[in-house]
């Protein structure tokens, strides 16, 4: 199985990734102090320390490997690697491991508008949880595919942010196609670039299709602006080629119309439970463009196909790039 290139770990300090602890309102058991709050322990394999590491070849790769794809170097986790016969067996260890999902603490602990719980969650899991090499990923994969609770809405939808990160854990050694994929459909990000909810155009409303999405997957989550070479270096740096022009951006961004929160009862739906925030976006055929698109190095979506057929042939476009 091809491994997740840890390239991406490798440039990651690790800093805070979500800052303050400052609630934003909302009532329920969750509102106790988490000083308050019996926490269940996350739990480590049982390896026994009965004396200190010598320092040799081993535990130096060992301790530089820790400082690259986990969270930072233990005594724990020194014993633990340095017990496999060498690097690639603790990653095909790691890889083996269950993930450790973030949701249900953070749901024991708090309702969907309290910051503290997750933060808290965050840190324990990264601290603390034995799927170190998948946190660390997901975490570099969170600097690249970026929400923010800042917004209103998404301040209140706590539970859905952690959806989102647990999401990204899920495809932390799996295909980056499947990973686009969920990424795309996934409410927090429809509402962080605003592709929930993007219709057709229609001129009488004054409506276009929203072009945030559009842009940032091309910009941001895989192509960017200018045209690479195999070894990812700028071709012809004193005047590179666009990967895309204004013309594509409004293409894909007819590509991204017609999906509406997973529990909406009808387009525009004010009535959103804690649910509408996590899984996938529906789609609704009614509000989507089904003419022709022409998108990256000229490929054509035909005319008449469905919301779901045209976001995945676009998102084929751009994996094959």
């Amino acid at each position: 199985m091809k491994r997740f290139s840890l390239v991406a770990i490798t440039v990651v300090t690790l800093m805070v990734v979500i800052t303050g602890l400052i609630g934003c309102g909302g009532s329920s058991d969750g509102d106790a102090p988490l000083n308050q709050i019996d926490r269940p322990e996350y739990t480590l394999s049982p390896i026994l320390l009965t004396e200190p590491l010598t320092k040799s070849d081993s535990s130096i790769n060992a301790a530089r490997m820790l400082n690259q794809a986990s969270f930072g170097i233990s005594h724990l986790g020194l014993v633990d690697i340095t017990s496999h016969p060498n690097l690639e067996s603790w990653i095909d260890a790691q890889m083996a491991l269950p993930q450790t999902v973030q949701l249900p603490l953070v749901r024991e602990y708090g309702n969907s508008s309290l910051r503290p719980p997750r933060h808290y969650v965050w840190w324990r899991t990264a601290v603390n949880a034995e799927d170190q090499l998948r946190q660390r990923v997901a975490f570099a994969m969170s600097e690249i595919f970026v929400v923010s609770d800042i917004d209103y809405t998404l301040s209140n939808a706590q539970y859905g942010i952690v959806d989102f990160y647990d999401m990204l854990g899920s495809h932390a050694f799996g295909n980056y196609r499947e990973l686009l994929t969920d990424i795309t459909l996934h409410p927090v990000m429809g509402i962080y670039l605003s592709m929930v909810r993007n219709e057709k155009a229609d001129s009488e409303r004054n409506i276009r299709p929203d072009e945030n999405f559009a842009r940032e997957v091309l910009q941001l989550f895989s192509i960017g602006l200018f045209q690479l070479d195999n070894n990812g270096e700028i071709i012809n740096r004193d005047n590179p080629t666009p990967t895309y022009s204004q013309q594509t951006i409004e293409e894909f961004a007819r590509v991204f119309t017609g999906w509406e929160y997973p529990t909406s009862r009808y387009w525009g739906d004010t009535n959103l439970s804690t649910s509408a925030f996590k899984g996938r976006m529906v789609a609704v055929e009614e509000f989507h463009d089904t003419g022709a698109k022409t998108l990256l190095n000229g490929a054509v979506i035909p005319a008449g196909l469905s919301t779901e057929d045209d976001m995945q042939r676009a998102l084929d476009n751009i994996f094959q790039h």
